[in-house]
């Protein structure tokens, strides 16, 4: 495999995973996915972010999956950087590990929390503040 993009396809065909499944779950356009089997995105073009999550969705190394280099497996990788637990299928945020926010500092989770409602109000969701 010579390619990203050929890379990309082994490993989703491998996985069972459709193009589309993979940028609902690494957040990105699946058109973006698209250019990116076919490549039309050059390597060094792909932005770390959705190469890190597409490699932790994957199972594989990221410097392999954009390269080639390296090993393929990456067993390093935590599984719930890949996947919420079933017992979280509610929990919005599947690259954040539930109990690492609750393993938060008060003034961490606070301040994470700000960010959240801060996002919320800027994409027009109003949001209730909580009772003190």
């Amino acid at each position: 495999m010579q390619t990203f993009g050929a890379r990309l396809v082994a490993c989703l065909d491998a996985s069972g995973i459709t193009q589309a499944e993979l940028a609902r779950r690494i957040g990105i356009s699946g058109a973006s996915v698209s250019d990116w089997t076919h490549d039309k995105t050059q390597a060094s073009q792909v932005k770390a972010e959705p190469l890190l999550r597409a490699a932790a969705v994957l199972r594989v190394n990221p410097l392999w999956l954009l390269s080639g280099r390296g090993a393929k497996d990456d067993s390093s990788l935590p599984p719930h950087v890949a996947e919420p637990p079933a017992a979280y299928s509610d929990w919005p945020f599947h690259f954040i590990d539930r109990e690492a926010i609750s393993a938060l500092r008060p003034a961490e989770r606070s301040m994470l929390e700000g960010a959240w409602i801060n996002t919320a109000q800027a994409l027009g969701y109003k949001i209730a503040k909580r009772p003190p």
